[in-house]
This record gives structure tokens, C-alpha cells and sequence, in this order.
């Protein structure tokens, strides 16, 4: 096997180079199948590049300029495949947004729009949704940026690929942040770090020319933009791709997906393993024995939604070595961390505990540990250390604040100094994750500002979210824990906001009594539950509960009133 530094001496040195290698060699070769409804488009890869020169072409005619900023926001469509390889070719520095959805608040949709895009001099906008839309985002954006609409594109049959002269270490495109913690970040990423990271990944999955990948992902979000498009486009493996909005619709169309395109891996949250077993039809049979990989990433990974998947569809040959975890972020590029494919991710038992300013991990297996899913081993390159309050190094079992340095880290956020300086310290990545490592795997315990601190005692917010998403009459996923100072003890307490029917008050009395000794049972902390109206817990646009933005609003509107929640259902850009 190489090493790692003879596997980067053997890369291209740019996405472009690979793309003029694909319009060469594999032309004819299918890059993506669309589906959508009962249609479906089949995308070669020379036509995804003739297609994409003529959105180059248009951004030339319209000024664009090398290097400069290019936001595509648009609905799920080849049309942002087109946009994004087209930015790419002309050398400006394309970047996703989300799209609105008619279930979003548009003041909290375009306020965060405004308040990311101002300091980015934008060149372009491609914006591919009605006119309203795109004329109320003209109002919130940077002076000067050319709104472009892809029906205006011009009919040129035949445009003849241009290819910029690009560098390495030329910012290839932007990444922006999930945005559950403040204001979405764009993270740079050159050529050749996008190129060493998909040549780990693709050693760690062991990707051979018989792979397809099958996605239902949104671009916008890393693990759909990286995972399952820009890796098979560099690897030049074929992409089964629908919209996310239709699989939510029908689940199940993922497994026939992989069951018909012969599909070999996935990746999703752990969320959509969960919604997969309550929805999909138990009594159909699908052929899943050649996924190899159901990759679980993004969200804390469950042991129980491991147990409960593979016991769920075993009959379909789903079996525990094909369930697979990972460790991402968008400021590495994507994988930090990759379980052994072929291998089962063992479930085990920690305790933390901490003694002055130190918190360690040690093996447990009474019934008041915590079980833990490892998110595997580091990919080849990187470095890891655990930063405490006392202390920063590898030793097993110290419990801290995740450091990563390696060749994929960004250089930083794109027009954001302070962020930078804040997150990138000597060549090194604050995580804002809490982990620790354990037979040279690392387990991810939560985040920095999801720790709630309660009389000395540490609490993970997702883990009373986990808890409570189990009691009966709860909305799952539509609750949130948050850490609120208390005068009285002055420490942290617990609050739970959670979406109800304001009218039920007999029921919300049987549920907060419900939810109070599901928690302390569990966790050992009896939370305050506080119930808001439904569908107005505000939420980022990847569709989780954003858990600062809701404790600020809390905190401002009514710390001692739920109800000072407005009715909406709102995403963070």
C-alpha cells in the first residue's frame, strides 16, 4: 500500500486537471442519474462538462472575474451541477446556499441571508427559483452582484470548454457552515487539499471502480456536496441522485435506488437511519446485500439506530459490518475519521468522570455508563489532540475539546478574520467537539457550547434530546435542551423547549411530569420544561434544531414564558 506522501505525490494538482481528464477519457461514461418522480436524466460526463461550459461562458460575458465569489442557490436540479463545474472552469470560486422552502419564515430566512452575503463581495448570484424570491434577495445582497437566472442562459449548442490556468493552492470553492451555533462561515478550500482529502477517503473506503454511490443529499451541505459529488466526479464513479424533499416524501425510494443501480454505498445521519425503520414497509423485500456501506455521519451516531437498522432490514441483507461511521466537518474538507468498512462498529461503555479540571473516559459496563459509538480511525495525514482546561495530548481516555491538523484543514473562513483566528490556531482546527480517544478510535462525546454544566456535573444536550425524543407524545425531533444560568444555585439548569398544541394544557401537564422522569431516570438531572407553540422552534437549513439560536430567543423573549415563542418554522442561513 502507498504511503500517504506517495499517494499525494501521484495526485493532479487540480480539479481542473481531472475534469479536462474526464472530457478526454470518460466522456461517454455515466457520471449521475437524476431521478425525480417517475423521471429520471441520465448525465454523462462530457455532457455534464458541455453543459457546464456554457454557464463558464455566461459568467464571462457577465464580468465574472477569476477568484471572485459565485453563490448558486437553487432547488434540487442538474442545474447545479452544471452552475458549479461551470464556476469552476472559468477559475471564479463557486459556493452553495440553501434554497427557501415554504416552510420557512422569509423575514429569519432573508435577515441571515443578509447578514452572511454583506461582508462577502459577492460577483454572482445563479439563482434558480421565481422572481419574487430572487428580487427580495437582490435587496438583502453585497452591491454590485449580478443576479443571474438560469433561464436567461444563452442557447449555445456546442461551447468549447475553457479551462483556467488554476494553481494548487488557488481556493477551489467555499464550504459554508451548517450554521448551528451563529452565522454560517464560508470555509476555504484549495485544489489540492479537496484532492488529498477525497485520496484518504477513498483509500479509507477502499473505492474500487465498481462503486456507486446513491444520494438524496442537499449540495449545500458537506457531507452531500464532498461525499456524494465531488468524490465520484473526481473518482469518476456514477451517482444515483434524487431530491431530499422526495425521499422525505418516500424513503423508501432510496433502498430501491441501490437496489436497482446496483448501489454500494450511502451516507446519512443518524436521524435518517431512524426515520428509514419507522417508515419504510417491513413486508418489502429490497436487495440491499450489495451496499457495503451504510456510512452514518454528521449527527451523533447511535448504537441503538445501528441495533434497530440492521435488525429492521436484515431480511433486505442489511448486517452489522455494512453499518459504517464517520467524523466530518466542512473546515477538513470532510472525513477526519473512518470506521473499517466490512468491519461492525462494536458499541461500548464509558463512564466520564472529573476530578478537578480534568474529565476522563473509562471503560464501564454498569448499567449507569454511557454507551458509546466509536467514529473510527483517523485518515492517514491527520493529527489529533484533546484539549482540556489542564492539559492538550493523545493520552487514551482524556475527555476534551477535539484539535485537528493536517494537509485538508482550511486556511480559514473566507472574509472573516476574527472567526479564523478564533478556530485556526499554529495549524491547528478547534473542533468545538468533545471527545476522547480509546484503542486508537476516537468517540465523540458532544460539543463545547452544548455542554450543560449543572452543579459541577457536565450533561450533553443531545443526549437529554435522545432521551426525551423517546416519551410518548413528544413530536420527535421538534425539542431542544438548553443550559439557562439559575440565580438560586448559581449554576446551569436545564431547560426543554418543546413544540405543542397550546390547547391541550390536561395533556402538557401528563407530558412535562412524563419528560421530567424520563430524564432524571436516564440522566440523573431533572430538566425545566417549557412548551412553545408548534412549528416555531427555529431551525438551521441542514433541518436541525438550532439550539444557540433558540436559547437566545428564549433568553430575549420570554425565559419565563414559553408561549413569548411566534408561530413559525424558521431555518438559519
Amino acid at each position: 500500500m502507498r504511503s500517504s506522501a506517495e499517494a499525494s505525490a501521484c495526485l493532479p494538482g487540480t480539479l481542473l486537471e481531472v475534469l479536462q481528464r474526464h472530457h478526454t477519457v470518460k466522456a461517454t461514461s455515466l457520471f449521475c442519474r437524476y431521478v425525480r418522480d417517475t423521471q429520471e436524466t441520465d448525465i454523462a460526463f462530457g455532457e455534464l462538462i458541455a453543459q457546464a461550459a456554457r454557464y463558464a461562458h455566461w459568467l464571462r460575458a457577465n464580468k465574472v472575474r477569476p477568484g471572485e465569489l459565485v453563490l448558486i442557490v437553487s432547488p434540487h436540479d442538474p442545474m447545479l451541477l452544471y452552475a458549479f463545474v461551470g464556476t469552476l472552469m472559468m477559475g471564479a470560486v463557486p459556493a452553495f446556499l440553501p434554497p427557501p422552502t415554504e416552510k420557512q419564515d422569509p423575514e429569519f430566512f432573508w435577515n441571515g441571508i443578509q447578514q452572511m452575503t454583506q461582508p462577502l463581495s459577492v460577483a454572482a448570484l445563479i439563482f434558480g427559483t421565481d422572481e419574487a424570491a430572487s428580487a427580495r434577495f437582490a435587496q438583502s445582497s453585497s452591491a454590485g452582484m449580478r443576479m443571474l437566472h438560469p433561464r436567461d442562459l444563452p442557447s449555445v449548442v456546442d461551447a468549447v470548454p475553457v479551462w483556467h490556468d488554476a494553481m494548487p493552492d488557488d481556493t477551489a470553492f467555499l464550504q459554508f457552515s451548517s450554521g448551528t451555533t451563529g452565522i454560517r462561515k464560508g470555509v476555504m478550500l484549495s485544489h489540492a487539499q479537496v484532492l488529498e482529502q477525497i485520496e484518504r477517503l477513498s483509500s479509507a473506503l477502499h473505492l474500487n471502480g465498481e462503486d456507486r454511490i446513491v444520494s438524496w443529499l442537499p449540495l449545500y451541505h458537506d457531507m452531500g456536496l464532498i461525499a456524494c459529488f465531488i468524490l465520484p466526479l473526481v473518482k469518476g464513479l456514477p451517482v444515483s441522485w434524487m431530491s431530499p424533499f422526495e425521499w422525505v416524501r418516500y424513503p423508501a425510494r432510496l433502498f430501491e435506488l441501490l437496489a436497482r443501480d446496483h448501489g454500494t454505498i450511502t451516507w446519512m445521519p443518524n436521524f435518517a437511519f431512524r426515520h428509514l425503520c419507522a417508515t419504510v414497509d417491513r413486508s418489502r423485500q429490497y436487495d440491499l446485500s450489495g451496499v457495503r456501506a451504510f456510512i452514518n455521519c454528521s449527527e451523533a451516531c447511535k448504537a441503538d439506530t445501528f441495533a434497530e437498522f440492521a435488525e429492521t432490514f436484515a431480511h433486505c441483507g442489511v448486517t452489522p459490518e455494512r453499518l459504517q461511521t464517520c467524523y466530518a466537518m466542512a473546515e477538513a474538507v470532510f472525513a477526519v475519521t473512518q470506521s473499517a468498512p466490512g468491519t461492525p462498529v462494536i458499541p461500548r461503555s464509558f463512564s466520564l468522570r472529573t476530578k478537578g479540571e480534568r474529565t476522563t473516559a473509562t471503560p464501564d459496563t454498569s448499567a449507569q455508563a454511557k454507551i458509546f459509538l466509536n467514529v473510527g480511525r483517523l485518515l492517514p495525514g491527520f493529527d489529533i489532540a484533546i484539549a482540556s482546561a489542564s492539559e492538550c495530548g493523545i493520552q487514551e481516555g482524556l475527555v476534551g475539546e477535539v484539535m485537528l491538523k493536517g494537509p485538508c484543514i482550511s486556511r480559514g473562513y473566507y472574509r472573516n478574520p476574527q472567526a479564523t483566528q478564533t478556530a485556526f490556531r499554529d495549524g491547528w482546527y478547534a473542533t468545538g467537539d468533545i471527545g476522547f480517544l480509546h484503542d486508537g478510535e476516537l468517540y465523540i462525546a458532544g460539543r463545547t457550547k452544548e455542554v450543560i454544566i449543572v452543579n459541577g456535573r457536565n450533561y450533553f444536550a443531545h443526549d437529554i434530546e435522545a432521551v426525551a425524543n423517546e416519551v410518548d407524545g413528544v413530536h420527535r425531533g421538534r425539542l431542544v435542551a438548553i443550559g439557562v444560568e439559575s440565580d438560586l444555585t448559581a449554576s446551569e439548569e436545564v431547560v426543554l423547549l418543546v413544540e405543542h398544541d397550546e390547547a391541550a394544557r390536561s395533556e402538557q401537564r401528563r407530558l412535562a411530569s412524563a419528560l421530567k422522569e424520563a430524564i432524571s431516570h436516564r440522566l440523573g438531572v431533572v430538566p425545566r420544561v417549557r412548551f412553545v407553540p408548534v412549528r416555531s422552534l427555529i431551525k438551521t437549513t441542514s433541518g436541525k434544531i438550532d439550539r444557540q439560536s433558540n436559547k437566545e430567543r428564549f433568553l430575549r423573549q420570554g425565559a419565563s414564558h414559553g408561549s413569548a415563542f411566534e408561530r413559525r418554522d424558521v431555518a438559519h442561513a
